[in-house]
């Protein structure tokens, strides 16, 4: 997993980029925990943009996020603490 602040002007967001560690294999639960409760939690392009086209089902649980990887997969999400 790779980790970055945010480098325009704004604030408190960081992307996370996370790739399947089984190298296809099987589908994956990834479960990230953060060191505190992000108000907001997006999937988003390699770009780091919002697209339609990018689509994820997260789930937010205090300071854990939980997501379905599928085999191959690379996942980046934009989160605002």
């Amino acid at each position: 997993m790779a980790v970055k602040e945010e480098e325009r002007a704004e604030f408190n967001k960081y992307t996370y980029r996370t790739i399947d560690p089984f190298q296809g294999w099987i589908s994956i639960l990834v479960k990230l925990k953060i060191f505190r409760e992000p108000k907001v939690v997006k999937a988003v392009n390699m770009l780091e943009e919002e697209d339609e086209g990018v689509k994820k089902e997260l789930k937010k649980e205090g300071e854990r996020i939980k997501l379905k990887m599928k085999p191959f997969e690379i996942v980046t999400l934009k989160v605002k603490k």
